[in-house]
């Protein structure tokens, strides 16, 4: 999926994930698939993303992550 929205963004493009890190909350997590930050930034790097931007949103610990594609790809 992700070389697929790689190959769809336009020069310049950005991708947003909204997500939740389970090895940065203090409670237990309903859904169980969330990924840690190592296994999430391995996940878009390894894909040919760099993150750009990280930021906390105020609501249930969910974090917003801005990529783009990386210039070594």
């Amino acid at each position: 999926m992700l070389q697929d929205i790689k190959k769809l963004l336009k020069k310049n493009g950005k991708l947003f994930i909204l997500d939740i890190l389970s090895d940065e909350v203090t409670r237990t997590l309903a859904c169980k698939f969330h990924l840690t930050r190592k296994e999430f930034l391995n996940a878009m790097t390894s894909n040919g993303f760099e993150l750009v931007f990280e930021s906390e949103v105020l609501h249930d610990d969910f974090k917003c992550f801005e990529f783009k594609v990386s210039e070594k790809f």
